[in-house]
């Protein structure tokens, strides 16, 4: 089985109940193994918390992009 997972660098700060700054250092894609493939991706911004719960967080970055996470009790990473 094939594992692609998407890392970043990152430094975080609320500055609010429902915003953080966020400070991006640096992003990179890897497949499970030696292969790393960065991305070059830096900046700041922040994310707006629009719900969360135990299970899952909803963000909107200050982009527009919108974040869904889910817990994964099982995963590995």
């Amino acid at each position: 089985m094939l594992c692609l997972q998407v890392r970043a660098q990152a430094t975080c700060e609320a500055i609010s109940d429902t915003r953080t700054d966020v400070n991006i250092n640096g992003a990179g894609v890897r497949l499970v193994g030696p292969l790393k493939v960065p991305l070059g991706i830096k900046g700041t911004g922040y994310v707006d918390w629009l719900y969360l719960d135990e299970t899952l967080r909803v963000t909107r970055g200050s982009k527009g992009s919108l974040f869904v996470h889910v817990r994964d009790d099982e995963a590995h990473i």
